[in-house]
């Protein structure tokens, strides 16, 4: 096992840290623009991109706990280094990544996405036709999900 590739336990810290980025950004949503309007960025390029922003915090925290949480129970193969992928590593281990656990992470974007959608129609915030919203807010979620399971960016 390489020296980088740590196993940690989540807690109450990481809750609270994940948490703090969707809660900041709701508030400067509520602060700026007020009530949710639907994601248009000719009519609303401001609200949108924040909108955008509190469904990708989500769609990678819920996408992250698939994958994380649920990918080692289900994945039958061994994790491996997304930074060396020859390399593979205890179930667990930070980085460590299995097709099981991307699909999972793909799947709870997604589904962050759509019901981002279904609760915008529940509170009708969302125009009369919510398709396109739906397949907005789908994409965006699925590619959220994407990056999550191996934190490409960190």
């Amino acid at each position: 096992m390489d020296a980088t590739a740590v196993s940690t336990a989540r807690g109450y810290k990481q809750v609270l840290c994940v948490s703090a980025v969707p809660t900041v950004l709701s508030l400067a949503h509520v602060l700026l623009f007020g009530s949710e309007q639907p994601i248009d960025f000719t009519q609303n390029p401001g609200e949108s991109y924040l909108s955008l922003s509190i469904l990708a915090s989500h769609a990678c925290n819920m996408a992250d706990t698939l994958a994380s949480e649920l990918g080692m129970v289900l994945a039958s193969e061994s994790p491996r280094m997304i930074t060396q992928p020859w390399q593979t590593v205890p179930p667990g281990t930070n980085g460590g990544v299995t097709l099981t656990g991307i699909l999972l992470s793909i799947f709870g974007g997604a589904l962050i996405g759509w019901l981002h959608v279904l609760i915008d129609t529940w509170q009708g915030t969302q125009p009369v036709s919510p398709f396109e919203q739906l397949l907005l807010r789908i994409r965006f979620g699925f590619l959220a999900g994407i990056d999550a399971p191996g934190k490409l960016f960190q």
